[in-house]
């Protein structure tokens, strides 16, 4: 089968094509070529992120490049897929997807803080759906709960989830945050559990063009390694 191929320097060009393309891929059984990776970024291309050493020092670029390269790297484990390209500088990557495997467990690193909740935005599609009823299957993700630039796992947690629960049908799906990661050592673990849909059940559609009233703001202050008073503000 003949691979779809994905300019990834479309709009800004960031990680957002290459998740959604790896996703529907694997969902699809479809093989894509993603080209131009990063184009506009200096340097271009991906980084491969040493995940057995020690990583002394964290920008936003290498937390960008370890949730990206590891988020190919799981997606291709859980679809048995053959992952080519991912590798130092690669501008370019081809995707092959195989047979999704559920249930199982599987688990990532980022090892930098690098954003969990970004891996699981290419991960978590890939356990939504079966043919058959199965039991659980569970991701275990280490790396940064509460990244720069990137979705809090709070807001995945609180938001997300209890969102998607209520308007798509999706019930049996949690997420346990085991410990928070924060910038710029990372060090956070989260295990997400999920029971997928069978025998033909589907996402339910809906619409937000009426989203009603606001009945209550809240929120959760969160810290680490400074002061108390630092929570309370």
């Amino acid at each position: 089968m003949d691979s779809l191929s994905i300019d990834g320097s479309i709009l800004k060009g960031g990680g957002q094509i290459v998740r959604n393309s790896i996703s529907l891929s694997a969902l699809l059984g479809k093989p894509v070529s993603i080209q131009n990776i990063r184009l506009d970024r200096n340097p271009p291309g991906l980084k491969n992120q040493h995940r057995t050493g020690a990583l002394h020092y964290y920008n936003h670029d290498l937390g960008f490049l370890a949730y990206l390269t590891q988020g190919l790297e799981l997606a291709a484990q859980i679809s048995s897929a053959q992952l080519t390209g991912a590798i130092n500088r690669s501008s370019e990557i081809e995707f092959v997807p195989g047979r999704i495997n559920l249930p199982n467990h599987y688990r990532a690193d980022s090892v930098t803080a690098g954003s969990i909740a970004l891996i699981l935005q290419v991960t978590l599609p890939l356990l939504l759906f079966s043919s058959t009823p199965l039991p659980a299957s569970t991701l275990t993700l280490l790396g940064g709960t509460n990244a720069t630039l990137a979705p809090q796992v709070d807001y995945t947690k609180h938001v997300f989830l209890p969102f998607i629960r209520k308007h798509s049908g999706l019930e049996n799906c949690s997420l346990d945050i085991k410990k928070m990661g924060y910038f710029p050592k990372g060090g956070g673990e989260v295990e997400l559990s999920v029971i997928p849909l069978s025998g033909g059940q589907k996402l339910r559609s809906f619409s937000l063009m009426n989203p009603g009233r606001v009945k209550s703001i809240g929120g959760i202050s969160h810290f680490a390694g400074l002061p108390y008073w630092v929570g309370m503000v």
